[in-house]
């Protein structure tokens, strides 16, 4: 028996300038259930600028979570 799952997913970066200094992923279940991920290509870059970019990344959950609290049409 087949069953299927809906799902949406998020992806964003975080720059300093033109250069990625984290790639942000959140997955979003249809139960409402979410998973995030970042990953990090420069970690100089990252700890130079690693105030910054965690703006970035609590923006990027607070996005995840509203749409997860919105449900997936």
């Amino acid at each position: 028996m087949l069953t299927t799952t809906k799902t949406a997913n998020i992806n964003g970066q975080s720059k300093i300038g033109d250069v990625v200094a984290a790639y942000l992923g959140a997955n979003i279940q249809s139960d409402g259930s979410v998973s995030i991920s970042k990953t990090i290509p420069n970690v100089a870059l990252y700890t130079k600028n690693q105030t910054d970019i965690e703006v970035d990344v609590k923006a990027f959950e607070a996005q995840a979570i509203a749409v997860a609290q919105g449900g997936i049409a």
